[in-house]
C-alpha cells in the first residue's frame, strides 16, 4: 500500500507504525499540500491511502480538509482511484469533522466504502528525529520538503 501522509512538521507517529503501515508499504510523507496535489496529478496511483493533518504552519496557502477535498473531487470526476483509507491526523475537532463529512459523502454518492480512521485520541505524537531515522531504515519512505 502506498501511503501519503501530509503534515507541516510531523513524522508519523509509533502507533502509525505499529498498528497501520506493513513491511511492504511504501510512504511518501508531504509537508507542502501543493508538492502532494501536483504529485497526485502527476503519478495517479491506482492503491492509495491518506494520512492528513489540517493546520499545515503559517505562510501555506491549503489546509488539509481542502486537499482533501481536491482529491475527492478528482475521485468523483473519474480522474483518480478511490482511496482505501483516509486516516485523519488533526487535533483540529472543526477539520475533523469537515473530513469525515467529506468521506461520508463520498460514501454515499460513490456507493463505496472508504475506511476513515483516527489516531489514538487522535493525537500524532512524533517519532524523535533519532527514532525517526531508524524507522526510515526499516521502511520505504521519502520526505518532500516544502
Amino acid at each position: 500500500m502506498l501511503w501519503l501522509y501530509l503534515d507541516d512538521e510531523r513524522f508519523p507517529s509509533h502507533d502509525f507504525f505499529r498498528n497501520v503501515f506493513s513491511d511492504t508499504d511504501t510512504i511518501l510523507i508531504f509537508r507542502n499540500p501543493s508538492r502532494l496535489l501536483e504529485w497526485i496529478e502527476i503519478n495517479k496511483p491506482d492503491e492509495y491511502s491518506l494520512s492528513f493533518d489540517n493546520d499545515l504552519g503559517i505562510g501555506i496557502d491549503l489546509e488539509g480538509r481542502q486537499v482533501l477535498d481536491k482529491i475527492m473531487e478528482k475521485v468523483f470526476n473519474d480522474e483518480l482511484a478511490i482511496p482505501v483509507t483516509v486516516r485523519v491526523h488533526t487535533n483540529n475537532v472543526i477539520a475533523r469533522r469537515a473530513m469525515a463529512n467529506c468521506i461520508s459523502s463520498c460514501r454515499k454518492h460513490l456507493d463505496k466504502y472508504i475506511r476513515l480512521t483516527y489516531p489514538n485520541h487522535c493525537m500524532e505524537i512524533t517519532a524523535t528525529e533519532k527514532e525517526w531515522m531508524e524507522f526510515s531504515k526499516l521502511y520505504y519512505v521519502t520526505v518532500f520538503d516544502n
